[in-house]
Formats: C-alpha cells, sequence, structure tokens
C-alpha cells in the first residue's frame, strides 16, 4: 500500500477514531470495527491492500482459535455464538497491520499522541477532584478509583501503563523538541495516575518493560533512577499499604485467595478438558461448581471470588480452550515478538511495541481480561503494528 492512495490518507483518522471510542466509549467499538471492515473490502477491491494479510501468522492463529472454539462448542462446552466473536478481534489486528505497513515513520508519533491523550483525560480528572468535583455525567472522579470510562480499574491501569511506557520509548529514540516535551509532560501524569490505580501488577510490568528498553538503550543510571522515584511517589502518596511487597500480608489478601480459588478450579477443568478446554467464555459457569468445593474443604478462605476469569491467561487459556487453543495463542504472541526482535535495528518502533506486548504479557499474568472489549481492541492494533513491521511485508506493494 502506498502512502498516497486512497486507503492509506483514510488509516490516520480511522486509526485516531478508533482509538478515542476505545478509551471513552467501548460500548461503540462494533461500529468502528464495522468502518475497518468496510475499509478493508474498499481496499482489497481497490487493491492497496492484498487478501494474503489474512495469511499472518497472527491472522491464522486467530483463525484457529475460532475454531478450536467453535470445535468445544459442537462438542457441547461453551456457545457457537461466542466462539464466533473472537473473529471480532481481526478489524483492530488489520487496522494495526495496515497503518505500520502504510505510515512506519508515523507509528511513533501515533503512539506518543494516544499516550498524551490519555494524560490530558486524567489530569483533567484529577484536577477535577482536587477542586471538589465529585462526578460528571455519572462518572466517578476520584483519586482513589480511577474507573472512569475504562469499565474497570484493572484495564485503566493497563491503558496508563502502556501510555506511560511509549513515553519512554520516545525519550529514548526521539530527538525532535516538541514530542520530547509531549512525552516530558505527558509521563509524570501518567505514572501518577498508574500507581494512584493500585494495581501492583501493572506498576511492576510496567517497570519490568521499561528496564528492558531502558537496559536496551544501556541507560543504566536511569533504571536505577526509576527504581527510586517510583517508590518514592508510592512513600508519598500514602499507598505504602496497598504496595506492601510482606508476604504474610500478600498470602491473606482478597486477591491472593481468589487467585488460589480459580487457578484450583482452571486446572480442574483442563484435566478435564485437555484438548480444546470447557468453551470459549464458559470459565464462570464452569468454575463456579469447583470453587465451591475448594471453598468447602479449605473453610479458612472466606473472601468472596470473582468468578470471571482465572486470573492467569494460560490458566485461562488452558481452561476454556485447551491445549489446542493455548497453541495457537502462543503463536498469537510470539510472531510479533519475533518480528520486534528482528527489527530492532531496523524500525525505530519495534522495540517499543515489543516491550508492550511483553507489559500486556505480564499483566495478564495477574488479571486475565484479554477478552474484555477495550483490552483485546487495544492489545490487537498493537499486535498487528508489529506485524505490519515483518521483514516479509517490506518489500511488498501492498500489505
Amino acid at each position: 500500500m502506498t502512502p498516497a492512495s486512497t486507503s492509506a490518507r483514510l488509516l490516520s483518522p480511522l486509526l485516531g477514531m478508533y482509538f478515542l471510542v476505545l478509551c471513552f466509549h467501548p460500548s461503540a467499538l462494533d461500529g468502528v470495527k464495522a468502518a475497518i471492515g468496510a475499509w478493508t473490502i474498499h481496499a482489497l477491491w481497490r487493491r492497496d491492500l492484498r487478501p494474503v494479510i489474512f495469511l499472518d501468522p497472527v491472522c491464522l492463529s486467530v483463525f484457529g482459535f475460532c475454531a478450536v472454539a467453535l470445535c468445544a462448542a459442537i462438542l457441547g462446552q461453551g456457545e457457537t455464538g461466542a466462539a464466533l466473536s473472537i473473529l471480532g478481534w481481526l478489524p483492530p489486528l488489520v487496522l494495526g497491520m495496515a497503518f505500520a505497513r502504510a505510515h512506519p515513520e508515523r507509528l511513533g508519533m501515533a503512539m506518543l499522541l494516544g499516550a498524551a491523550i490519555l494524560a490530558a483525560y486524567m489530569a483533567l480528572v484529577l484536577g477535577l477532584a482536587l477542586a471538589g468535583v465529585s462526578s460528571v455525567a455519572g462518572l466517578l472522579l476520584s483519586p482513589q478509583d480511577l474507573t472512569l470510562t475504562f469499565r474497570n480499574l484493572t484495564r485503566t491501569a493497563l491503558f496508563l501503563a502502556l501510555g506511560a511506557l511509549f513515553c519512554v520509548h520516545a525519550l529514548l529514540t526521539v530527538t525532535a523538541p516538541r514530542p520530547r516535551l509531549l512525552a516530558w509532560t505527558a509521563l509524570p501524569v501518567l505514572l501518577c495516575s498508574l500507581v494512584l490505580s493500585g494495581k501492583r501488577m501493572t506498576l511492576a510490568a510496567f517497570m519490568a518493560a521499561s528496564a528492558l528498553l531502558l537496559l536496551w538503550r544501556k541507560k543504566f543510571l536511569a533504571v536505577g533512577l526509576g527504581a527510586v522515584l517510583i517508590p518514592g511517589f508510592i512513600l508519598i502518596s500514602g499507598l505504602t499499604d496497598r504496595f506492601d511487597p510482606d508476604p504474610k500480608r500478600l498470602v491473606t489478601s482478597q486477591g491472593v485467595i481468589e487467585r488460589q480459588a480459580v487457578w484450583h478450579a482452571a486446572w480442574e477443568l483442563f484435566q478435564n478438558h485437555p484438548l480444546v478446554g470447557v468453551g470459549f467464555k464458559a470459565f464462570k459457569d464452569q468454575a463456579e461448581p469447583l470453587v465451591r468445593a475448594w471453598r468447602e474443604s479449605a473453610p479458612q478462605h472466606t473472601a468472596p471470588e470473582n468468578l470471571e476469569d482465572a486470573h492467569h491467561i494460560v490458566l485461562h487459556i488452558l481452561a476454556e480452550s485447551g491445549l489446542l487453543g493455548l497453541a495457537c495463542m502462543a503463536v498469537l504472541f510470539g510472531a510479533p515478538l519475533a518480528t520486534a526482535w528482528q527489527t530492532r535495528h531496523d524500525e525505530p518502533m519495534a522495540p517499543g511495541l515489543g516491550a508492550a506486548v511483553v507489559l500486556v504479557l505480564l499483566h495478564l499474568h495477574m488479571h486475565m481480561h484479554l477478552y474484555s472489549t477495550n483490552v483485546h481492541g487495544l492489545v490487537f492494533v498493537l499486535l498487528g503494528m508489529l506485524q505490519g513491521l515483518a521483514p516479509a511485508r517490506q518489500d511488498s506493494p501492498c500489505v
């Protein structure tokens, strides 16, 4: 696809609209996905896009994962409609791939602008909260609850962590003064908001992914500085109890007790259905009796359980989709990570996007909500962007 083509010129506004809806009104995301589908058909018709895009390893793994879910539904595990909803991962994936192929030079700025929009949003929320405004249009404006339009505080934290990571990447790779100023302005707001969210695993994932970028650029002093500044802000903000690493406190926390229950249930479900699992999005119903039995055998654990997912990406996929589903998911994340490694010296955004995938994977090891609308909507755009940078695509006139 040439940057001057009609299809390519539509990609930037389409990506911008997609990101805004993803953040501020995810309920309307199906409409934007339909627009991406219409754009895809137009681009295929104009030959700006080639059907070979659907033979990309990540696209094939989505089809494969859907096929596994359909097989489970045929066997009476899960529902066909839920299985077919997996194909809704394709529009953001195609959007990311097409944008990266048509405008690789804009990737860094696109990520930085997204981070800046998030930072402005959080700055407005925190500013209104400090001014005494408790809610606007039904949204709670409180530093203690930053759920906002993201539907779930953990998802808010993931968006903030990725935004902060792209700011770090920009500061490491960009020399132009305006983008650097934008990154320096957005980063403190995003980091402060991430700490205020209180999500320990997401903060740890951000720190690990940022450390990878800093070590890649041999910024050893910055690694140490970050290791001091972030705990310092935790101390100043009065959140030391939330981030207390004392094992005695952690093992008795509600989060750990919930995870013990659902991890036990997930492993039992996998053992009963090892090949294709119990069905896509069937975990809650299938896990409930197993969690109940676990609680009866361990009555000292009385905290309520969140049964929506297994709180761990590998265990959740094994339970719902079995070994075949896990194999598809391994390709889905593994291929973009391989692309990031192969193109790390040739594509400026490849290391940043690769670090973002690492952050997401670490986050999903404690908070498995990949299937949520706004989470898969964000993750698959990032995976698509990395695949758009794949060396095999660079010699092709079309994606």
